[in-house]
């Protein structure tokens, strides 16, 4: 597992070069509910500014929210929300 400062750049490198930000992988996780999931508030802010979806869902029906709910990372559900 690499660090949020790494985390954030390879976002802002994503980002830069028009990758899709709504990329999920074989779970239906998206960057954004990843980062919710980790309790990276940076991160959320820096995904919503580009205009990730905060309602898209994994294959388990758990959005940003419920995942940051879910691991108790208060800020980033008031991020959400």
């Amino acid at each position: 597992m690499f660090g949020i400062k790494k985390a954030i750049t390879c976002i802002a490198l994503a980002i830069m070069s028009m990758a899709p930000i709504a990329a999920a992988d074989d779970m239906g996780r998206q960057p954004m509910i990843t980062a919710a999931w980790e309790g990276h508030a940076v991160m959320v802010e820096l995904l919503a500014s580009q205009e990730a979806s905060v309602g898209a869902a994994n294959m388990q029906g758990m959005e940003p929210m419920h995942s940051a709910a879910a691991r108790g990372h208060t800020a980033v559900v008031e991020l959400l929300t």
